[in-house]
């Protein structure tokens, strides 16, 4: 005996049947053949913007750099109360730095500046105060030019 189905049950089977061919097909190309050139696109263009994100950083580092060889170059002349004043001028007029100490030759803080603070605050807490013990200064090779802190 013959199974009988309704049409409207066959033809929803044979419109699936013809809409998923395509569609299954489409998705195993895609995996087999574009999903890899697009993994390769993705990191190429990661890779790019790796690139260009170290060039900035790179001019910003160097930029910064080129203001205080300015700033050192024209404050060779200046002496003690002039010299907090330059420093202070300087970090309070520049965006790339937050803070520039200067230390004597035995590791103490002998002038400062910080951004936004009271000359006279930062002075009582923070001239005088010994750094020999950092990592920076205990390296003789860092000492002979200037030094980012890193901090």
């Amino acid at each position: 005996m013959t199974r009988y189905r309704p049409l409207a049950s066959e033809l929803l089977r044979q419109l699936v049947l013809v809409a998923a061919v395509p569609v299954v097909i489409t998705a195993i190309f895609f995996i087999w053949q574009l999903y890899p050139q697009l993994k390769q696109d993705v990191a190429n263009e990661q890779q790019a913007l790796a690139l260009v994100i170290a060039e900035q950083s790179s001019q910003y580092i160097d930029t910064a750099e080129e203001q205080v060889q300015y700033f050192i170059k024209t404050i060779n002349q200046s002496t003690g109360q002039t010299l907090s004043a330059d420093i202070d001028n300087f970090v309070q007029s520049s965006s790339y730095f937050d803070t520039l100490y200067m230390l004597d030759y035995f590791g103490t803080i002998s002038h400062i500046g910080i951004r936004g603070a009271q000359k006279e605050i930062i002075d009582t807490l923070y001239v005088g105060l010994d750094i020999s013990q950092s990592q920076l200064y205990r390296n003789p090779d860092k000492l002979i030019r200037n030094s980012w802190s890193g901090v």
